[in-house]
């Protein structure tokens, strides 16, 4: 029941027959649910937030802390916790805002 396009659209399907009642047709149920594809969002680095005064401070603060992991997973915490402390920093100086 449906093509290839519609199963990875909805991947998760359930049918039900129901019993016969007045007429000589069986209802059926049909359950589906959709298939949800997250990805995460791409790190945004604006020039606005190089030219900042404070910016070359943040990074040599935040850049040196080590984490455990691959080096993709480094990168990734590094470049989350860079965020973080420039979001911190917004209501002082607003290098992000």
């Amino acid at each position: 029941m449906g093509n290839y396009q519609w199963l990875q659209e909805y991947g998760n399907i359930e049918i039900d027959y129901l019993a016969l009642d007045v007429s000589d047709h069986s209802p059926v149920l049909l359950h589906c649910t959709l298939v949800v594809t997250s990805r995460p969002k791409p790190y945004k680095l604006f020039k606005t937030v190089l030219d900042h005064p404070k910016y070359a401070e943040i990074v040599t603060n935040t850049w040196p802390q080590r984490y455990n992991g691959t080096w993709m997973y480094q990168l990734n915490c590094k470049l989350k916790n860079l965020k973080e402390q420039a979001e911190g920093s917004q209501h002082s100086s607003s290098i992000l805002y």
